[in-house]
């Protein structure tokens, strides 16, 4: 055991600390909070890692980074050193290169990671920032491509201290960045102003000289609102969607039609009907325009061995459905629950919600399909909606990636009958379990 020694503070510093960073530079403040040192006093984390294995796997379906992240890992570890490493540091790179099986034990550890593993427990944020308290600044993009909105709301929920947040429709960036053609790539100005602010505050005391919103958000219209709290929703229900059948053969579902309408009630009843890749469920079209907020979570059991993926669409009145949310598993149990990304996406009148259960179809994760048919019954989803009329508006515009977002993820489903109804929301007062 060796005694810390601290050097005397110096005049121009109190000795209160804050944490700034971007992606795994975020997820460092983010540990800087869990550790619970006295000295942290504030941390700002853009776009961070809530949770390392939700980075690299999807309930126990590996994303490309399991590959990607321990290849990197390895690189760095292969480096040579600098003439300044200290003697421990010689002697840990000196054990990697005379046993070449440390490379091989960090990748096999990220491809078969086990989310009960201790090694992933500890690395589990999310979990570990229930009751603490160190004011926390950060961003989320909704759409984001690399560290998604996964562990986000359990977090928030963990977490006591005071929050703030700017959240919306963008990919990995930070809070000052700019695209080619100048345009902030959030859509928000006065991102180091509301920083600066937020220091100043909690570093050194001193009371802000503007108002900044707690949570400014932008959703999928590209405007932005303001909010005590994220998220917010005027009321809570599960709509049931059914049953379904498809089989898992790891490839896309077509656009034509064909991917699937068959149940479980008609399939074997008529002749030729086979199961496509996928099947889709959908809403009757809405009243008025309605927010899906917070995180979705759809339950079902399921027969048969592979995996399930899990998309929502906004389908507008012309047909087109643009996806906004998705999740994948592994089927190893019969009966499932599992959290979708956290969303916030607005459907306008006259819109519909479809819900598509099927293969993983896309290279977003290494799935290895079974190619089974599988089954699947009393499937339900949980939703969060808010009425985006009472919102308050605040500053901020469109950002930039929105439109690519849209344009990539818009696709056109098979037709279909509507089966369920999506409740309106209704005032907050009167919330539904």
């Amino acid at each position: 055991r060796r005694t810390c020694r601290t050097s005397p503070p110096r005049p121009w510093s109190t000795g209160a600390v804050g944490m700034y960073g971007k992606s795994f530079d975020a997820l460092t403040g983010l540990i800087g909070n869990n550790v619970d040192r006295d000295a942290l006093k504030a941390v700002v984390a853009q776009e961070p890692v809530w949770d390392a294995y939700r980075l690299i796997h999807s309930n126990g379906v590996p994303r490309p980074n399991t590959v990607a992240t321990a290849t990197t890992y390895n690189a760095i570890a292969a480096m040579p050193g600098m003439k300044d490493d200290d003697a421990r540091y010689r002697a840990n790179a000196d054990y990697e290169k005379k046993h070449p099986e440390c490379f091989v034990e960090n990748s096999d550890g990220y491809r078969i990671a086990d989310p009960a593993d201790p090694y992933w427990t500890e690395r589990d944020q999310a979990e570990k920032a229930e009751g603490t308290d160190t004011p926390l600044f950060f961003t989320q993009g909704f759409t984001e491509s690399n560290t998604k909105p996964e562990g986000m709301r359990e977090f928030l929920a963990n977490h006591q201290g005071p929050k703030r947040g700017w959240l919306g429709p963008w990919d990995h960036v930070r809070g000052n960045e700019k695209d080619e053609k100048g345009r902030l790539e959030m859509g928000r100005a006065g991102w180091f102003e509301e920083t600066m602010s937020f220091y100043d505050q909690y570093l050194k005391g001193e009371k802000p000289t503007a108002a900044h919103p707690p949570y400014a958000i932008q959703d999928s219209t590209g405007a932005w609102r303001a909010q005590k709290t994220w998220p917010e929703a005027d009321r809570s229900v599960t709509v049931p969607l059914g049953d379904g059948v498809y089989v898992d053969t790891g490839k896309a579902p077509s656009a034509s039609g064909k991917s699937g309408e068959a149940s479980i009630k008609t399939l074997g009843k008529t002749p030729g009907k086979k199961p496509g890749a996928s099947y889709v469920v959908r809403s009757r079209p809405l009243d008025r325009p309605t927010r899906i907020t917070g995180t979705p979570r759809i339950s079902m059991t399921a027969e048969g061995e592979g995996n399930v993926m899990v998309k929502l669409y906004d389908v507008a009145e012309d047909g087109k459905a643009v996806m906004f949310d998705e999740q994948v598993s592994r089927l190893d149990a019969d009966r499932l629950a599992l959290d979708l990304k956290s969303a916030d996406w607005t459907l306008d009148a006259g819109h519909t919600l479809a819900v598509e259960i099927g293969t993983i179809g896309t290279g977003d994760w290494l799935d290895t399909p079974s190619r089974q048919t599988v089954r699947i019954t009393n499937a339900r989803l949980a939703l969060a909606l808010d009425d985006p009329s009472d919102d308050t508006p605040t500053a901020g515009e469109r950002a930039p990636y929105l439109d690519t977002y849209i344009s990539a993820y818009t696709t056109r489903l098979p037709a279909g009958k509507p089966t369920f109804t999506l409740p309106v929301p209704k005032d907050r007062t009167e919330n539904t379990p």
